[in-house]
């Protein structure tokens, strides 16, 4: 099981959950914008045409990480398991079902459950690149 791995809660974490795991692309800081949490995200109607929005603070906030978790979980196979650590944190496992059964690709431990989901979602991703990427290698 890993720890945070460094990576801390906030602003940057939010980002990249935001791009990698909710799709959000080409996404530029709002000019002026004092705590730098509203940014510029296409419109997908004209080129160049964007409308201001909030990066959701999904490494913060339990509703956020939920709705976040629940978009990744809308795939079919994947399952998640939480656990509170006796009030140390968190451990979150997430799992895919593959020919072999539930087998786990991300277990993470986190001080607070929003960090955990949005890690394991990384962590998880992560490892099924690397799974595809291997299958792709394998001869047949």
């Amino acid at each position: 099981m890993s720890d945070s791995g460094g990576r801390e809660a906030g602003q940057d974490l939010d980002m990249l959950i935001a791009g990698a795991v909710m799709g959000w692309t080409d996404v530029h800081p709002q000019h002026g914008d004092r705590d730098g949490s509203r940014w510029f995200v296409p419109t997908g109607i004209a080129p160049k045409e964007y409308r201001r929005e909030v990066i959701p603070p999904y490494s913060t906030n339990i509703a956020a990480a939920f709705a976040m978790m629940e978009a990744e979980m809308a795939r079919p196979g994947m399952r998640v398991f939480i656990q509170a650590e006796g009030g140390m944190g968190y451990s979150v496992d997430w799992q895919l079902r593959g020919d072999e059964g539930w087998m786990t690709i991300a277990e993470v431990y986190a001080s607070t459950l929003p960090l955990g989901l949005c890690l394991a979602v990384l962590e998880g991703r992560e490892a099924m690149q690397e799974m595809a990427a291997s299958r792709e290698g394998a001869p047949e």
